[in-house]
């Protein structure tokens, strides 16, 4: 187990200076940004923002978010075929909420909270990332013992540089990468291939 005392070492993670190392380059508008390329690539694809939205959403576990796009893309072209290289499990998944109108989990509905908002939410996507940061399980994330001291430092953070919580949570995440040495730049939601491919 990584953390047998939650509460006080997440209190204790300095998300004040990743999400302010992360803003340099413009962090905290990963969700702005993410929103303004889906905007264009659903236009292109003739479909509603909010349904490209879902789209990246549920395409988005176990997978990069560059690989989220392009099947979000494949799947808001045809929704009845399912796209190359998806699991079959995920696309059930997909066609599920498509008649529901609403998605299930946390981490999928708080990232297409986040998306949907262009980053002014409160929503609080948790993955991979967040729980490298924090130093808990990804399975673990969500857990009663371990959200609310993730929110509770996020929420600090956001508040002492005026953030939105997803705004905050993209800052930290930038910081974090930058701070692994992973990436010193920000990365995108939608890809350049996936934003200038023609529908």
């Amino acid at each position: 187990m990584k953390n047998n005392n939650n509460k006080n070492n997440i209190a204790g993670i300095d998300t004040l200076t990743l999400a302010r190392e992360g803003m340099k380059m413009g962090g905290h508008h990963w969700y702005r940004d993410g929103y303004n390329d889906a905007a264009i690539v659903a236009n292109r694809l003739g479909v509603d923002v909010e349904l490209f939205a879902y789209s990246l959403a549920v395409f988005s576990p176990r997978v990069a978010v560059s690989r989220a796009a392009r099947l979000a893309v494949e799947f808001c072209k045809n929704p009845q075929s399912k796209p190359v290289g998806c699991m079959g499990s995920v696309y059930k998944t997909a066609l599920k909420w498509l008649k529901r109108g609403k998605l299930n989990g946390p981490k999928t509905e708080a990232f297409r909270r986040s998306i949907a908002s262009a980053g002014k939410t409160d929503a609080l996507c948790l993955d991979v990332h967040m729980a490298n940061i924090f130093g808990v399980e990804q399975k673990d994330l969500y857990k009663k013992s371990v959200f609310p001291a993730i929110e509770a430092n996020m929420k600090y953070t956001a508040n002492k540089l005026g953030l939105s919580m997803a705004e905050c949570q993209a800052a930290v995440w930038c910081g974090h990468m930058i701070a692994s040495g992973l990436s010193n730049e920000k990365r995108r939601l939608i890809p350049d291939d996936v934003l200038n491919v023609q529908a």
